[in-house]
């Protein structure tokens, strides 16, 4: 259970730190916020959504070796 919190954790946070940002300056709630940062923003997302993936595939081998039911 700890290892799939994990990877949702990671999904979630990737999502997070890619899109609130964008969507804020889009509503034109933060008016500062400059292209680098927003280039690293996206860079951070993503990077949290591969790490979700790499985890989310390691949980699943290993519950298939342990013989778990996996969604």
């Amino acid at each position: 259970m700890h290892n799939r919190m994990s990877y949702l954790g990671l999904k979630i946070l990737g999502l997070t730190i890619f899109i609130v940002p964008l969507l804020l300056k889009a509503l034109g709630i933060l008016f500062e916020l400059s292209k680098p940062t927003v280039m690293i923003l996206i860079i951070l997302g993503v990077v949290f959504l591969l790490l979700g993936d790499v985890l989310k595939r390691k949980y699943k081998r290993k519950a298939q070796k342990s013989g778990l039911k996996v969604n």
